[in-house]
């Protein structure tokens, strides 16, 4: 870009470039949505949110594991993504343990050689009021949302070319929608 340069006074009509900082990204912000060739690994790919989501990056021209506890509904999605133009290798997992995790991120790396993408839709709720929910019901939540999301990002930042790239990586978390209302008055 150029621009005048204001150290000089009068009528002096220099110009001088000046330096920007804007990433190729930023010029060109469709690049970010290019999902061609892309590598993903998507959790919970029968619910519907990772069923939304990996139907998407299939019809974008992505490669995707999906990954589900249900293996019926899993190859349903996964024939749905070929449909839709993406590839797909389904394994029956959830990301209940760093095991489970890395075996997803095996399955990438075997099938497609890297990971540039992960979609943690894996989770769960038991709606209802905080002061009727059992610690033990919370904590099957907080497991099922947090912990699946941490251990499956601890095994990809650990194992694959994804982490030592600054350009491919992608984390979205999907947590279960708390219900009509977390809290109730002792007076309603």
């Amino acid at each position: 870009m150029l621009a005048l340069d204001p150290r000089l006074r009068g009528g002096e009509r220099r110009v001088w470039e000046r330096q920007t900082m804007i990433s190729e990204q930023l010029r060109h912000p469709l690049s970010l949505f290019d999902n061609k060739g892309k590598v993903a690994i998507v959790t919970g790919a029968s619910g519907a949110f990772g069923r939304g989501c990996a139907i998407a990056l299939g019809a974008l021209g992505g490669k995707l594991v999906l990954a589900s506890g249900s293996k019926g509904e899993l190859d349903e999605v996964a024939a749905e993504v070929r449909e839709a133009g993406g590839e797909a290798e389904a394994i029956v997992r959830r990301p209940d343990s760093l095991e489970d995790a890395n075996a997803m991120l095996d399955t990438a790396l075997k099938r497609f050689g890297r990971v540039d993408q992960l979609v943690v839709a894996s989770g769960m709720n038991k709606p209802g009021f905080i002061q009727d929910l059992a610690y033990e019901d919370w904590q099957a939540v907080m497991d099922a949302n947090v912990r699946g999301s941490w251990l499956v990002c601890k095994a990809a930042a650990r194992r694959s070319p994804m982490s030592t790239s600054r350009s491919s990586s992608c984390s979205m978390s999907c947590a279960r929608e708390c219900g009509s209302g977390c809290v109730r008055s002792p007076n309603a």
